[in-house]
């Protein structure tokens, strides 16, 4: 059985129940969050306009029973609310979970007869928001457009002695490309090794003499010599 401390009708079945839950709770407060000694501190508690008279009472009955507390005053929250914007008199409008209450208050006294109760709340809203949502809403997800990639750097004309040429064309070229080929790189590949591309065949030369050219500048990297006007040995 639920022993809600806001509920309309007070059964006296479960004032028991009540008061252990008020006893904790005071019990969590003074040692738990603000640390003082309840014999004290005097005791404000701001109350609602709907909070059963039964329920206060056995509040202050707790207080000053079990607590020890030296005074007790309750509160309007309405009133505390005009307050503090510096007023004694407006209409406050208490949005809760369930239901919505709007209480008037004039020169620092509300106004019982006159307050008014909606049962619409956050909980309504939470409710609608989500059918809406439910039923209209549409994820986007936007990617952040990539850089594009880097253009390929392509060796500079000085770190290759021979022209740089398509590969799929070598397989066409005349035998005398060849040797006019191997006769301008004959300063840079060693005479053996432009024999070698030259007796090779046709499809592989090319492939050939990258490979020379590359075995060739490894060799100059680890024994360089002095060049001569007539080979590179």
């Amino acid at each position: 059985m639920n022993a809600g401390l806001w509920e309309p009708t007070v059964d006296a079945k479960l004032t028991p129940r009540r008061r252990e839950v008020l006893i904790d709770l005071f019990l969590s407060i003074y040692n738990k969050f603000i640390l003082t000694d309840s014999k004290q501190r005097k005791v404000i508690i701001c109350d609602k306009i709907l909070l059963p008279m039964p329920i206060k009472t056995l509040i202050v009955d707790v207080l000053f029973r079990n607590f020890q507390v030296p005074t007790i005053h309750f509160a309007s929250a309405d009133l505390l609310a005009l307050m503090a914007l510096g007023r004694s008199s407006g209409i406050v409008v208490d949005i809760g979970h369930l239901e919505t209450t709007v209480v008037p208050v004039f020169d620092g006294r509300p106004i019982n007869q006159l307050v008014k109760f909606a049962p619409l709340g956050s909980q309504s809203l939470i409710d609608r928001l989500k059918l809406l949502i439910k039923n209209h809403a549409s994820l986007t997800v936007s990617v952040p457009p990539q850089a594009p990639p880097p253009p390929p750097t392509s060796p500079s004309l000085s770190s290759q002695p021979v022209f740089t040429l398509l590969d799929q064309t070598m397989a066409d070229q005349p035998p005398y490309f060849w040797s006019n080929l191997i006769a301008q790189t004959y300063s840079y590949l060693h005479p053996h090794h432009a024999w070698i591309c030259q007796s090779s065949r046709l499809e592989t030369r090319w492939g050939t003499m990258q490979s020379l050219i590359q075995l060739r500048r490894l060799q100059q990297s680890v024994f360089p010599r002095p060049r001569t006007t007539q080979n590179l040995c």
